[in-house]
């Protein structure tokens, strides 16, 4: 009898355990109204296993609010053929929001700009892999510049961050 009712309060201390933790991660992502936006959004991470920073930017997009699909890709140059990306502007992965790209390890901010303000372009591309970039080691030391991609050719400054 005895431990039947420790059996129960087990259950109900666990209950309680599952709802204060789900409650603490919810909060966590949601304190930030920009987040709630953003999870309004899926962003599918074309990447190589072989690439150690794009599980970072993965992270990075779902701690600033994303729905990310990561999808392994044995070649990632037929994702950013596929997507007409100039040779110029390449990084490591491509991510897809709705019918953008995003190429590279480009900050959120300009994401939300690109999703916000819907510019008739193709993407959006931060070239190379820049030190201190999200999901990048190292120290920023100087504004990113994102450039507007569209049919194969480059825009322009998008933004800076």
């Amino acid at each position: 009898m005895a431990s039947g009712k420790v059996s129960k309060l087990v259950i109900i201390l666990f209950g309680v355990i599952l709802l204060v933790l789900s409650s603490v991660i919810y909060l966590s992502i949601n304190k930030n109204p920009q987040n709630r936006i953003n999870s309004q959004y899926t962003a599918e991470v074309y990447y190589s296993t072989t690439c150690g920073c794009c599980i970072n930017y993965i992270g990075y997009l779902r701690s600033n609010g994303f729905n990310v699909k990561p999808i392994i890709v044995d070649n990632t140059d037929a994702v950013k053929d596929e997507n007409n990306i100039p040779q110029n502007m390449r990084s490591c992965h491509t991510t897809k929001i709705g019918n953008y790209f995003i190429e590279g390890h480009i900050p959120v901010e300009a994401i939300t700009k690109l999703v916000q303000e819907k510019p008739t372009i193709s993407g959006i591309a931060l070239p190379n892999m820049p030190s201190g970039s999200p999901g990048m080691p190292g120290r920023k030391t100087s504004p990113f510049t994102i450039y507007g991609i569209t049919e194969g050719k480059s825009g322009g400054i998008f933004t800076q961050v």
